[in-house]
C-alpha cells in the first residue's frame, strides 16, 4: 500500500478518484466498511464544499497512511488544500459537513493564501 498520494483536483471527476482511492486505502488498512464509508464520504463532501473541481478554487488532495507509535493505532489522513479566489469564508460550512464523520479535524492558513484541512480517521 503506498503510504502518501497525491490528487490532483481539477474536475469532479478527481474528486471521484480521490474517493476511491481513499476508500481503497481505508480497505487495506482493515477499517470496517462503515468507516471506510465515512472517511471516503468526509473527503468528497470537503472538496464540495470549497469548491474543488468547479473552477471557484484550485487544489489538491492527499492521502496520508498513518501510524501513531505513542497510542500503537492506524489511521489515514486526507489533507485538502486550496486556494480559493472567492471572497465568501468556506471553512465553516465545509467543517460542519464532514466533522462528524472523522477523529481529528484542523485548519491551517499557509502562505500564498493557501488554506489546508486535515481529516483523521483512526482504525477502530
Amino acid at each position: 500500500m503506498l503510504d502518501h498520494q497525491t490528487i490532483i483536483v481539477g474536475s469532479e471527476i478527481d474528486i471521484i478518484n480521490a474517493r476511491m482511492l481513499v476508500r481503497q486505502a481505508a480497505r487495506r488498512l482493515g477499517m470496517k466498511l462503515i468507516d471506510q464509508s465515512r472517511i471516503s464520504l468526509a473527503t468528497s463532501s470537503l472538496a464540495d464544499s470549497v469548491g474543488l473541481g468547479t473552477g471557484r478554487s484550485s487544489g489538491q488532495i492527499t492521502i496520508n497512511c498513518l501510524h501513531n507509535k505513542e497510542h500503537d493505532r492506524d489511521g489515514i489522513q486526507i489533507i485538502c488544500q486550496y486556494k480559493s479566489e472567492a471572497v465568501i469564508e468556506l471553512v465553516t460550512p465545509a467543517l460542519s459537513n464532514v466533522r462528524w464523520m472523522v477523529d481529528e479535524c484542523d485548519v491551517r492558513d499557509l502562505p500564498d493564501n493557501l488554506r489546508e484541512i486535515s481529516l483523521i480517521k483512526w482504525l477502530s
